[in-house]
């Protein structure tokens, strides 16, 4: 059973499809996901490590990105 991906609303002006679009707008291939956690922490309050590289994973797993090694 897959569960759904749990980015809440931040704390910031913006929240909720805003704050994940920021994680998308930080993939930039030279970021690691702890440096896209930290920045998207700073603008819109606490987001968990392992919530971030989840999302980064659906949007690799529908080619909306790819990892950089």
């Amino acid at each position: 059973m897959s569960r759904a991906l749990a980015i809440a609303p931040g704390k910031g002006p913006m929240a909720g499809g805003e704050y994940a679009y920021e994680v998308l707008n930080l993939a930039d291939g030279r970021r690691t996901a702890q440096d896209i956690r930290n920045a998207v922490s700073a603008t819109y309050g606490p987001v968990q490590l392992d919530v971030v590289v989840e999302y980064l994973g659906a949007l690799g797993s529908i080619r909306v990105i790819e990892a950089v090694r």
